[in-house]
């Protein structure tokens, strides 16, 4: 009894290291930035961000992306993107193609949202399945824990969830909470898709 105490001292974890404040400071980072087809123009490559939205203030205070003058004279998207020397934002359209933008300098029209100027472009890459072939069923877990899990089962990219009751879950757990809430449990679903991306290939 004495050797595992004073194991477990000599291994212990500083309390500011404790699983529930590393929760707090964790860093969202957006991979990917996506958006809903309604979101794009009509010209379909134009993108307005109202300067209120996570990911406009993930693109100017994360990424640092900064409008490229230059962008306005290409006589297309793919052609303006190629040619800046300034950092490209890598893009994707929800249930759509993946591609990569530019941020533009705002138009008069614009009032305070952000332009990106994007290029949409099926990316599909030899080697990478367009989804896993890998069902879940899985007893319902408490609603915050529920939370936690959505986003990290979209970044491995699993096919489908079944959420399902057992003899030990608690009859409320589908009753009530994100369980119930086709948006929340959507949100969630988009929010891991956004830190994930397909791997470079071996040896890069």
């Amino acid at each position: 009894m004495h050797v595992v105490q004073r194991l477990s001292n000599i291994f212990s974890v500083p309390k500011v290291f404790t699983p529930r404040l590393c929760g707090k400071l964790q860093v969202r980072c957006l991979n990917r930035v996506l958006f809903e087809k309604h979101e794009v123009e009509a010209d379909g490559c134009t993108v307005l961000l109202p300067s209120s939205d996570k990911r406009a203030r993930h693109i100017e205070k994360v990424l640092l992306v900064q409008p490229c003058l230059a962008a306005t004279s290409a006589s297309s998207p793919a052609d303006a993107i190629a040619a800046t020397s300034e950092k490209t934002i890598k893009v994707g359209l929800i249930d759509g193609d993946r591609g990569n933008a530019i941020r533009q300098p705002p138009a008069a029209t614009d009032g305070d949202r952000m332009r990106l100027l994007c290029c949409f472009q099926n990316q599909s890459e030899p080697g990478i399945p367009s989804e896993l072939p890998v069902d879940i069923l899985l007893a319902a877990p408490r609603t915050k824990q529920l939370k936690r899990m959505l986003p990290m089962l979209s970044q491995l990219g699993i096919r489908k969830l079944y959420l399902t009751n057992a003899c030990r879950v608690e009859k409320a757990y589908l009753k009530s909470g994100v369980a119930t809430e086709p948006e929340a449990i959507r949100e969630l679903l988009v929010e891991g898709l956004s830190q994930a991306r397909p791997p470079p290939p071996w040896g890069t």
